[in-house]
C-alpha cells in the first residue's frame, strides 16, 4: 500500500488526533501524548505498520477510511457531472 504523509495526516484527523506539523516530520498527538511520527513523503511498508499500531488501527481501518474519503470525492465529481 503506498501513502502519503498527507494521506495519514487526513487519517489521523479523522480519528480525532492532533497534528503538529515540522519540516519533515507530522507529529500526532492524542490526549495522553505524542502518538506517533510521520515522515514527509511516501510512507514505506515498515514505517506504515509501526504508525498503525501506534495508532492503534488495522490496514483495514486504514483502508476503510481512506475509501470513504475516495468514494466521497467519486460521489461529488458525478453529482457536478451530471448536473445542468
Amino acid at each position: 500500500m503506498n501513502l502519503t504523509a498527507k494521506q495519514l495526516k487526513k487519517v489521523a484527523l479523522k480519528l480525532g488526533y492532533e497534528i503538529k506539523e515540522g519540516k519533515k516530520h507530522l507529529l500526532i498527538h492524542s490526549d495522553s501524548g505524542l502518538v506517533s511520527t510521520i515522515p514527509r513523503g511516501r510512507i514505506k511498508a515498515g514505517a506504515l505498520a509501526a504508525i498503525l499500531k501506534q495508532m492503534e488501527i488495522s490496514r483495514d481501518d486504514l483502508k476503510n477510511l481512506l475509501y470513504i474519503k475516495r468514494a466521497e470525492g467519486c460521489l461529488n465529481t458525478f453529482q457536478r457531472t451530471s448536473v445542468g
